[in-house]
């Protein structure tokens, strides 16, 4: 994934490059209320089920939530988290 650099127009931004890796994508579906979010449960499963049994480790200290273009209060929305991973 990459993005242009958008120079001064949004100074309160800093930005960094993250170097080539791999990255383990997990999409969530469903809307973006302030009572049930699709991140959370998703996290929850990420950390707690997949990372454990997935013969991967997370590699950097960081990942993303990635919000699309969208109507985040469609049942049909999609976002991601990716993380930076390394094999075990």
């Amino acid at each position: 994934m990459g993005a242009e650099d958008a120079g001064d127009e949004y100074p309160e931004l800093t930005p960094f490059e993250i170097p080539e890796s791999t990255w383990a994508v997990f999409k969530a579906k469903g809307t973006l209320n302030q009572d049930v979010h699709p991140i959370g449960a998703l996290t929850t499963r990420i950390y707690g089920e997949w990372l454990p049994s997935s013969g991967y480790e997370k590699s950097m200290n960081y990942s993303m939530e990635v919000y699309g273009p969208g109507d985040t209060k469609s049942d049909e929305y999609i976002c991601e988290i990716w993380i930076h991973v390394k094999k075990k």
